[in-house]
């Protein structure tokens, strides 16, 4: 899971604000993803999900992963992402969706 805060500096056009977050979850999974399969692609585990197995269920790991790269494109299945906008800037959004 991701939890990300942030603000806005300028907006551009109008959009509401679900949309907006919307639009934010979408490109960070897009770019999560990508760098994921870039990782891949040189057998790096970047986000050290092999290291998760390792500490929830040792044993698991000692059997299928130790000594081996065994992430694939299908390693990561979901990525959740929750985003808080904190700021808005000049821009005077309504916070109720």
């Amino acid at each position: 899971d991701i939890n990300a805060n942030g603000g806005i500096i300028e907006v551009h056009k109008e959009i509401s604000l679900p949309i907006l977050k919307e639009k934010i979850i979408e490109k960070m999974e897009k770019e999560i993803r990508e760098t994921y399969e870039n990782a891949l692609n040189i057998k790096a585990d970047i986000y050290n999900l092999e290291e998760l197995v390792y500490r929830k269920d040792y044993d698991r790991w000692k059997h299928d992963y130790k000594g081996r790269f065994t992430l694939t494109e299908n390693s990561i299945a979901n990525i959740n992402i929750d985003i808080t906008i904190t700021k808005t800037g000049e821009y005077d959004y309504q916070f109720s969706y």
